[in-house]
């Protein structure tokens, strides 16, 4: 019994040490993700994304389209706008984040999208968790906002047709619907 006692703790430290904390993960994968966007040429805008791979062997904004930079360097702002599509259904993501020593960025003031913004849990960051602040604070994560895009298609303009969604609310964001891509 002591034998399967040591092995079961052995094997759970073992698994618990290999795993990495969540701000760790941020803080290896927020500057490949920054460097990427910050190299997006003019010439990408309406084109689909190859993304960029983070240390867990996903492929962040894989395709993704670009639809702009909406960032304001001389506010330390960065906002780079894509679309995507998950499950037939259109979205729009704004990536985010200030430059340390500028004023946080109020995500009540914009960008604005479209469509409707997804609630709760349209604010997130790279990781997928939910993003809490009313602001993108100076020096800090990378910030995503998400918002379902009008549809063309008269089956999904009805409320009902997208009414699965809500209980996904907190967990759709880029990160989450990346996967399924």
């Amino acid at each position: 019994m002591k034998t399967i006692a040591f092995v079961i703790c052995f094997f759970t430290t073992v698994a618990v040490a290999d795993e990495m904390w969540l701000g760790e993960w941020l803080d290896l994968n927020e500057p490949k993700v920054r460097s990427y966007l910050q190299a997006l040429e003019p010439s990408q805008i309406g084109k689909s994304l190859t993304g960029i791979k983070l240390s867990d062997g996903k492929q962040e904004l894989k395709g993704y389209k670009y639809i702009a930079n909406l960032s304001e360097p001389h506010r330390g702002l960065h906002i780079y706008k894509f679309h995507y599509t998950f499950k037939a259904i259109k979205f729009e993501v704004h990536y985010m984040w200030v430059e340390k020593g500028f004023p946080e960025y109020d995500l009540n003031s914009g960008p604005s999208c479209a469509g409707k913004w997804i609630e709760p849990g349209g604010w997130g960051v790279l990781s997928g968790d939910q993003y809490t602040y009313q602001a993108v604070r100076p020096g800090e994560n990378i910030v995503l906002t998400t918002c379902q895009l009008p549809s063309s298609n008269p089956a999904l303009k009805r409320d009902s047709a997208t009414a699965w969604l809500r209980p996904l609310a907190p967990y759709m964001d880029a990160h989450f619907c990346q996967a399924f891509n």
